[in-house]
């Protein structure tokens, strides 16, 4: 009984998850877009970069190629997990696997977070960089949402670790019987 229920909850979850990273890629091509038409109507908040100072040209779409790379450890991260809801629908639940794809889901939202401080004033300063003087920005901040993902990530690779411990145990309890 608890497994049918397992293994329908990781198909909706599957499903999310994809409608998540597309969702994710359609919003990284319409803010482009939005951008390459009329960067007034777009304001990068989690870069603080006010929309006024904004002036598309190549070096702001080299800052906008940089601010991208946290989404792909992001979107790579919910691919792992992707990939983990269709192990979990075929009942392969308590595997070294599984327990992979956790850690490894867990290390990919470390290294999004991380790029997301580190990369921060370089994105604030290319974006700007066309500014007139003294209307350029460089920032660098550390808030609850980063520390949030610090946490997720390292309870995400603990638990992998774990799981590991345990498939591996499974593992050696399936051949001594």
């Amino acid at each position: 009984m608890g497994e049918h229920r397992l293994s329908r909850l990781s198909w909706w979850l599957h499903l999310l998850s994809t409608l998540f990273v597309i969702c994710i890629v359609v919003a990284v091509i319409v803010v482009g877009f939005l951008f390459a038409t009329d960067p007034d109507t777009v304001e990068l908040t989690s870069f603080q970069v006010p929309a006024g100072v904004i002036v598309v040209g190549p070096v702001f779409w080299l800052g906008f190629a940089f601010s991208l790379i946290p989404t792909g450890f992001a979107i790579w991260a919910i691919l792992l997990l992707r990939r983990l809801f269709r192990c979990y629908m075929e009942r392969e639940v308590l595997t070294a696997n599984c327990a992979t794809l956790i850690k490894k889901s867990g290390l990919a939202l470390l290294c999004m977070a991380t790029s997301r401080i580190l990369l921060q004033p370089l994105v604030t300063a290319l974006m700007s960089w066309s500014a007139p003087p003294g209307e350029r920005v460089l920032a660098l901040g550390f808030g609850t949402e980063d520390l949030n993902f610090f946490f997720v990530a390292g309870v995400l690779v603990v638990i992998g670790w774990a799981m590991h411990e345990a498939a591996s145990a499974a593992e050696e309890n399936k051949a001594f019987v």
